[in-house]
């Protein structure tokens, strides 16, 4: 069965809307908001491949490893920019090992950190977040952004 998706408006500054696509599943966790968005989306696709790796710096002879074929769903509109900031996110869950489970959603690359926080924060009332994992590595406490979450991009954009 293929992954499902929902759309769920976000805001990400100066009164600009922007719509995401979040897993069902994980929707339906958080209690995400869906919205009815008319916005087209786009099923990206990345065909089977291999992929040469080295055991570490020191090795010079590298291994051939298989990489399945994927898929993923983006907004039309922004699918020509790339595939977003993905954040990991803790939950409530635990995994066999005692530690939290996190999940991963892509929000778009003009997201600031305060947007996100902001967006978790009001979107996922029941089951809150305590903070999100960027890229990076660093995490941001989850809060409740006053104000304008970017107010320095006021301009719409196309």
């Amino acid at each position: 069965m293929a992954t499902q998706y929902v759309p769920v408006q976000m805001d990400i500054g100066s009164n600009r809307k922007v719509t995401i696509q979040i897993k069902q599943d994980v929707a339906t966790y958080f209690n995400f908001p869906v919205s009815n968005s008319s916005e087209q989306t786009v099923t990206r696709r990345r065909k089977a491949h291999t992929r040469a790796v080295y055991d570490g710096l020191s090795d010079t002879t590298a291994t051939n490893t298989n990489v399945a074929a994927s898929t993923w769903v983006g907004i039309k509109s922004a699918a020509k920019f790339g595939s977003g900031i993905a954040v990991k996110v803790p939950t409530k869950l635990k995994n066999s090992k005692g530690n939290y489970r996190t999940i991963t959603i892509r929000f778009p690359a003009k997201a600031v950190v305060a947007a996100i926080s902001d967006f978790l924060y009001s979107a996922a009332a029941e089951k809150r977040p305590t903070h999100f994992i960027m890229p990076s590595g660093r995490k941001y406490p989850v809060v409740n952004v006053t104000g304008d979450v970017n107010p320095g991009e006021s301009q719409t954009q196309p």
